[in-house]
């Protein structure tokens, strides 16, 4: 969940198909690759690979579908009735949203892909108000502890010490001098961002179903019509920009 798995990455190596992919068949996949990239802890390198992975886990120690188990623990206790997992399966999805190239004169359709039915590192569809529930619930203990959510938010430590900006799917870090658990997200048309500062209870979330829009740029500004710019203390008493 850090990043520091060593999985290759095998997105642009699978053989297109004319049917969606699922999991099970990504995993058999990697299985089949001669060795990973690196030792466990040895780095941090961002890998689809890894979170496609971990709903398979999800589904051994539930013993239920990824989808549903979302469904039952996340989705319906946090009030997220607009959100679903989209895998192999092509669930129908109420009031879709379909992802654009933006080309001269126009948009140009960028949806469909035949590893649209692997799931974990994308294929959650969700609404901004959802996004809004979703917030309010890790807030509180409806969908994780408190306890639990502190874990995902510690920055992980390779093997030689070194401390990275990744927990359990965060990217740590701070914007202004404040304290930021942030991510992004990309695939086919579309392009999203959140950034939650918690002490300031204060979460921007951009949703864009263009390809070329920087949803992370646009969550910056936001942030910075209400996050002041913090200050430590320099030498000599003086102050230093965050």
């Amino acid at each position: 969940m850090t990043h520091t798995s060593g999985l290759p990455a095998y997105y642009d190596l699978i053989e297109e198909t004319d049917s969606l992919l699922s999991n099970a068949e990504a995993s058999q996949f990697l299985a089949d690759m001669a060795r990973p990239d690196f030792a466990p802890g040895e780095k941090n390198d961002y890998s689809n690979s890894s979170y496609d992975l971990l709903p398979l886990i999800v589904e051994v120690a539930s013993g239920e579908r990824f989808a549903d188990f979302m469904r039952d623990n996340v989705f319906t206790p946090a009030g997220m009735s607009g959100s679903l997992i989209v895998d192999h399966t092509a669930p129908t999805i109420e009031n879709r949203v379909y992802g654009y190239d933006s080309i001269a004169g126009g948009y140009l359709l960028n949806d469909a892909h035949f590893l649209n039915g692997i799931v974990g590192a994308g294929g959650v569809y969700a609404t901004l108000n959802d996004f809004f529930s979703w917030d309010q619930a890790l807030s509180g203990d409806i969908i994780v502890s408190q306890e639990t959510l502190a874990q995902a938010l510690v920055r992980a430590t390779l093997n030689n010490g070194v401390e990275i900006d990744y927990g359990f799917g965060w990217r740590l870090d701070s914007y202004r001098g404040h304290e930021r658990m942030a991510h992004s997200g990309s695939w086919v048309g579309f392009r999203t961002y959140i950034s939650r500062f918690v002490p300031e209870q204060l979460t921007v979330v951009v949703l864009s179903n263009v390809s070329n829009f920087e949803a992370g740029a646009y969550v910056d500004r936001v942030a910075d019509i209400y996050l002041p710019i913090r200050h430590k203390a320099g030498p000599k008493g003086g102050s230093e920009s965050l």
